[in-house]
């Protein structure tokens, strides 16, 4: 085979070997970005989810309204930071399902605002999108445009939202793809260097099979073999010298350009080796820095490096800690075996932390809690660990505990339970009246977690309450105990932070069973009010500046002629007569800002009928709750009736005035009656002799009638003669009083014509009646001609 077909398989092996290589190069790039991003995910994923637990927990177990817990949680969660993968914290956003922005740390300025037809320059609507994904899974991850408030630029964003539809809202948080770049670009930088020096190795390889061909070939030729030495020999010192080759000293074109490349790859190889030097020696001044000690070791336990802290905590040297494996160190774990069920457990890449114990070199030891989690360096695995010192922790623990013995006594004889525990949440001290509250004994509480009696709450919901103590200083919230018989009371916690090192907090627990019993009644009190509204026909209300939505009772509810329990105030002001609106904004503002109660009475136009309705409100506004609370009802038939009222009370005094009126005419009238009265007097006395005759006449005869030997003739004589004196003396009587009428005019005379027949005829059947009940006939013979 002559020396162009060995040059020609010599570049096809090389060329398949570098294109090969290329490959792999590239895939592993394409698994590096994918593996960040798929990290970053997994981070953002807990962290929201964690958030939204933390949510509907508090919404579940508090003390406050509805609004003022929303209110807490935004006002907490503007401060809320998580690291990650990128070089900026994480943050949270906030919308209700309708695309109102309720926080936005990046740009506060849309809080508040609707952005539910808000598009990215790339024309995504982020909250369409958002919603479909919630609708369609209830979370998911959604790619969009927002603005970084770092670099203050528009930029590809990746977030992760969950729905709370208790609340109707989604929680979100993402990560900016540019963001994690630089992390991205250093791994590949990596891997850059390892295909340059892979290349740089076949090169030189290739260079040297390609001399030693060209040396058989040119049978050894002197020349050339001193060129070739002279390539060998900086071949070999290049391992460990920068030695460039002189082309000067090389008589052949083809060594020189041989010389050439060799030279620009040592030259490039130089640099980058000058580069991986300053950022190694970068990243181990940062290590050297840390105040954690730091140790890396691979998986049988060989200690590969350390920081100058672990060097200082020891005692030891560098030297000699790298001549150590891990269980000569850890006093804990002396065997290998032992440590390699906890690496085990790192398989799946998540950080797990122990507390253990390690020896310095002067035998002492010296309590630690240490962060392991699992690297990968250059396709290794290693065991990265942070140690801390945790002594003056215990320490402090310990001295806890001698506060604890030192104030028992107050502490037990305490009505409600209290207990002691520490940030990983184990119970160090709990008194007599939790005891006797839960049945437990000391011992079978002290040292175990608290979720041992604690029926909702896990470790998660308490380290964010740990986060919240440690802001607020102390919290209040409700949860449920199990008891030792298992029996579930209801309970609530007064939590405090200590505010010393090792994280302690105490808790004072108080049993609320009855109260929630009670509450339980309330509510169902609560039910009876709503039924009795909707009967009497009133209700109540609620009114929140704040959100600026008012909510109804069921009775309010039927008066308006609404359908809908919450609805913003603006549309309950249209419901308002305009005649009205004034008055009733002005009343609504003077309460909140004096905090007086008020009155109103104002009409509607119902929203479902259009009726014109009267209605009374009368409300006040709680400063404390920011909530304006009130009655309302429906007056329209009051003012209905009241008005019919005032009508009739008009005519009423019309009425009054005829009446005056009439009580003048009749107080004449009654003066004509007295003059009348004493007329008539006189006329009477003056005619008693008219009347004595008839009557002597009527009496005589009267006794005569009793005589015992009157015969019935003169029986009936006398009785006529009694008769006639008796019409008589009525004639008289009705000719008196006929008079007398006349001249008070009482009677007026009224001149006719009398048809006589008719007349008697009235007569007739007015006397007939009489003469029928004495059985008697009476009859009428018309002898006048019409």
């Amino acid at each position: 085979m002559n020396l162009s077909i060995a040059v020609a398989v010599l570049f096809i092996i090389v060329g398949l070997s570098v294109i090969g290589k290329f490959f792999l190069y590239t895939q592993e790039k394409k698994e590096i970005k994918e593996k960040y991003i798929q990290e970053q995910e997994s981070l953002f994923k807990y962290e929201v989810e964690r958030f939204v637990k933390d949510i509907t927990h508090r919404l579940k177990n508090t003390n406050h309204t509805k609004e003022k817990t929303l209110q807490i949680i935004i006002d907490l969660s503007k401060e809320m930071r998580f690291p990650n993968k990128g070089k900026e914290p994480g943050i949270f956003f906030i919308r209700d399902y309708d695309g109102i922005q309720i926080l936005s740390v990046s740009k506060p300025e849309i809080m508040g605002k609707d952005m539910s037809h808000e598009t990215d320059p790339d024309g995504i609507n982020t909250h369409q999108a958002f919603m479909k994904i919630i609708n369609e899974k209830g979370a998911g991850f959604i790619d969009y445009s927002w603005y970084n408030m770092i670099t203050k630029n528009v930029e590809k964003k990746r977030s992760y939202v969950l729905g709370i539809p208790e609340i109707r809202w989604y929680i979100g948080s993402g990560f900016w793809y540019k963001d994690i770049e630089q992390i991205i670009a250093e791994n590949q930088k990596k891997l850059v260097i390892e295909l340059i020096m892979y290349l740089v190795l076949v090169f030189s390889v290739t260079i040297v099979i390609l001399v030693i061909l060209s040396y058989v070939t040119k049978k050894f030729n002197k020349e050339i073999y001193e060129n070739i030495k002279t390539i060998s020999s900086s071949f070999e010192k290049a391992a460990n010298e920068d030695i460039f080759i002189d082309k000067n000293a090389l008589k052949y074109d083809e060594f020189n350009y041989l010389a050439t490349s060799f030279n620009a790859m040592l030259k490039t190889r130089k640099e980058l080796s000058a580069e991986l030097a300053q950022k190694s020696e970068q990243w181990r001044l940062l290590i050297s820095q840390a105040g954690d000690s730091i140790y890396l070791a691979d998986f049988n336990g060989n200690i590969v490096d350390v920081n100058e802290q672990a060097i200082e905590e020891t005692g030891f040297s560098r030297e000699e800690l790298l001549m150590m494996k891990v269980t000569d160190l850890d006093d804990q774990y002396p065997t290998l075996i032992k440590q390699k069920v906890l690496w085990d457990t790192l398989e799946n890449n998540k950080p797990q932390t122990i507390e253990s114990k390690h020896k310095r070199k002067n035998g002492s030891l010296f309590a630690v809690e240490i962060r392991i989690s699992k690297i990968t360096i250059n396709k290794n695995n290693y065991l990265l660990g942070f140690a801390r010192n945790i002594n003056e922790r215990l320490e402090t623990q310990n001295k806890l505990r001698d506060w604890a013995h030192r104030y028992s006594a107050i502490i037990n004889n305490s009505i409600d339970g209290f207990w002691v525990v520490n940030a990983d949440g184990i119970i160090l001290e709990v008194n007599e009246s939790y005891l006797n509250l839960t049945g437990y004994k000391r011992e079978e509480l002290v040292g175990f977690q608290f979720t041992k009696v604690d029926a909702e709450e896990d470790m998660a919901i308490f380290k964010s309450k740990i986060n919240l103590i440690k802001s607020a200083k102390e919290i209040i919230f409700e949860t449920t105990h199990r008891k030792k018989d298992n029996t579930i009371i209801h309970v609530e916690i007064k939590a405090i932070f200590l505010g010393i090192e090792a994280h302690i907090h105490a808790a004072f627990i108080r049993d609320i069973t009855e109260k929630k019993i009670i509450e339980a009644e309330r509510a169902k009190s609560r039910a009876y009010l709503i039924r009795a509204e909707e009967i009497a026909l009133i209700g109540h209300w609620e009114y929140s500046p704040i959100k600026r939505t008012i909510n109804g009772s069921v009775g309010a509810l039927n008066i308006l002629g609404l359908s809908v329990n919450e609805l913003p105030i603006e549309k309950a002001y249209n419901l308002i007569l305009a005649e009205y609106k004034e008055k009733m904004i002005g009343g609504m503002t003077k309460m909140i800002y004096s905090g007086q109660a008020a009155q109103m009475k104002f009409k509607i136009k119902r929203a479902d009928d259009g009726e014109i309705r009267d209605l009374f409100t009368n409300a006040q506004y709680d400063k404390d709750q920011q909530l304006m609370f009130g009655v309302i009802s429906d007056i329209t038939d009051e003012v209905q009736t009241r008005q019919n009222l005032e009508n009739q009370n008009k005519e009423y005094a019309s009425l009054n005035e005829k009446y005056k009126q009439q009580n003048i005419e009749l107080q004449i009238a009654k003066n004509n009656a007295e003059e009348s009265n004493e007329l008539k007097s006189r006329f009477l006395h003056n005619m008693s002799h008219e009347i004595r005759t008839p009557m002597n006449g009527i009496l005589g005869f009267a006794k005569m009638l009793h005589r015992p030997d009157l015969s019935n003739e003169k029986r009936s004589y006398f009785t006529r003669i009694i008769q006639n004196s008796a019409n008589q003396l009525l004639r008289v009587i009705d000719d008196i009083l006929e008079i007398s009428r006349l001249e008070t005019k009482q009677v007026k005379l009224i001149k006719e014509q009398v048809n006589l027949n008719n007349l008697l005829l009235e007569q007739f059947a007015i006397f007939d009646i009489k003469a029928k009940e004495h059985n008697l006939s009476l009859y009428l013979k018309k002898r006048i001609a019409r």
